[in-house]
């Protein structure tokens, strides 16, 4: 997620290191109520990149026209809809839908072909 940054820890002493550290910092996320630690599909999603290291590494996607399923990396088993394709760079940019939203996500990418995964029907059967 661009501009954010997760903080693991036990301590709020680590969290006020942090604030007087990082001058530009605008705010400290919190939920309705002031809770700050992540709930739900939230820290599901931070502990998911905090488990891959922060790296998103290149992922290799199935294709059938506009609809992908993510079949190694970071991303497995996402489907989306490819909005731009840039072969030069071997990029993609793909819209998935996360907690209910539509995200556009740019991915490093590695198209395969249906012989080399999953059954074509489970891209069709996704959209």
């Amino acid at each position: 997620m661009p501009g954010y940054v997760f903080l693991f820890t036990k301590s709020d002493r680590a969290t006020i290191q942090l604030r007087e550290r990082v001058t530009d910092m605008y705010k400290f996320l919190r939920y309705e109520g002031g809770i700050k630690e992540l709930e739900n599909e939230d820290y599901a999603y931070a502990m998911w990149i905090h488990n891959n290291h922060g790296t998103i590494a290149p992922s290799k996607i199935l294709m059938d026209g506009q609809n992908i399923l993510v079949t190694e990396g970071p991303l497995l088993n996402c489907h989306g809809r490819i909005v731009r394709i840039d072969k030069h760079k071997r990029r993609v940019t793909v819209e998935f839908e996360f907690d209910g939203q539509k995200r556009l996500v740019q991915l490093s990418a590695e198209c395969i072909t249906s012989a080399e995964a999953l059954p074509l029907q489970d891209i069709k059967n996704a959209g």
